[in-house]
């Protein structure tokens, strides 16, 4: 593709609400690519996992890129290793203050000289863990398929027609808040 037609590539993604999962891997994607996924980031709700490792971005793609995901509230997994250019030590600074504000990426991969950095993002992915664990990055945790399932029941939802659960091992599984409020 040409250098226009890769940055158009990186802007579709800011009103995709499908696609939930982009690996583009050794493509020799540039700056301009990068600059345009970054900001399709910022209004994306769908993404979940980004993986962009061994292409050509230099310090300011990686910053564009991480720019995007610290306004993103979707994107769990960033990764950005490997790229053929190297990235400036003045620009590894700048990465964990772009994402302070996210509170959903818990794995991110990228190479970084500077360990002061490095333990800065991985400090950042590490409260996101913990946030994830405790369910609270989205105010409260996601519900169970089963769960879902009695929601549905509840809501009177014609598509289920029958309930049958024998020994269903995720029914079970459910701790007894839920199964009494499946009951009411």
């Amino acid at each position: 593709l040409k250098s226009s037609e890769k940055t158009k590539a990186g802007s579709a993604f800011a009103n995709n609400t499908h696609v939930k999962t982009i690996k583009m891997v050794n493509l020799h994607l540039d700056d301009n690519f990068a600059q345009a996924l970054g900001k399709a980031f910022e209004t994306n709700e769908t993404l979940e996992k980004v993986v962009l490792d061994s292409n050509a971005f230099t310090g300011e793609g990686i910053r564009a890129l991480f720019a995007g995901t610290g306004k993103n509230s979707t994107i769990a997994e960033l990764q950005v290793r490997h790229q053929s250019k190297v990235m400036a030590s003045t620009d590894e600074e700048t990465l964990p203050a772009l994402l302070e504000s996210n509170k959903s990426l818990i794995k991110l991969g990228v190479d970084t000289r500077n360990q002061l950095v490095k333990m800065r993002l991985e400090r950042i992915t590490g409260i996101n863990r913990d946030a994830a664990k405790k369910g609270i990055i989205k105010g409260e945790r996601k519900r169970t398929d089963m769960e879902q399932y009695f929601d549905k029941i509840a809501a009177n939802d014609d598509t289920i027609d029958a309930v049958e659960l024998v020994g269903n091992a995720r029914f079970m599984g459910l701790k007894n808040s839920e199964k009494t409020k499946a009951g009411s």
